[in-house]
């Protein structure tokens, strides 16, 4: 295994844990959404507001297939396990991880941000545990799955690198 791949909600802390595991393994970061960026020289409210959330899912995928992996922790965006072939793609290449946060928290966490374009008209609690019951099934299939609700993220990290460890070894 040379690849771990964070998936979970906007807001659960992928990008933030995603740099220090990175930091901690001596592995490379990769955030998914940001490569996605740089391909299509614009911002991902951008992509979604020019064209739809379907074209943003194609791009997504064309994207993750031509990352190299090796020695890399990749923050996925949110709705990337949504598809099955992506899930099976991110399994195939390495070990999934689920950081689920419940949605309350998540709520607390990117109500002040202004770059989430599935929330640009839908800034409520209740459209974010909507939204978490259409990918709980996705999210679910994960190798390992941590609570995410704390705001302690070495202890996050430390956690999953114990998780990985222990996953390693019963294989």
């Amino acid at each position: 295994m040379n690849t771990l791949f964070l998936t979970g909600m906007m807001g659960s802390g992928k990008s933030a844990i995603g740099r220090i595991l990175a930091a901690k393994m001596n592995w490379y970061f990769i955030d998914l959404d940001k490569k996605i960026e740089h391909h299509a020289n614009m911002s991902i409210a951008r992509i979604f507001k020019e064209y739809d959330e379907n074209s943003f899912r194609k791009l997504e995928k064309e994207v993750s297939r031509h990352l190299k992996l090796d020695k890399c922790i990749v923050s996925t965006g949110g709705g990337f396990p949504i598809l099955e072939e992506n899930r099976h793609w991110m399994r195939e290449k390495g070990i999934i991880v689920w950081l689920n946060v419940s949605p309350e928290i998540i709520f607390e966490r990117v109500k002040n941000r202004t770059h989430r374009p599935l929330l640009e008209n839908n800034m409520n609690c209740e459209y974010i545990e909507n939204l978490l019951k259409t990918r709980i099934e996705a999210y679910s299939d994960a190798d390992i799955s941590i609570n995410a609700d704390s705001n302690d993220l070495e202890a996050k990290t430390e956690l999953i690198i114990k998780k990985v460890i222990d996953a390693q070894y019963r294989n």
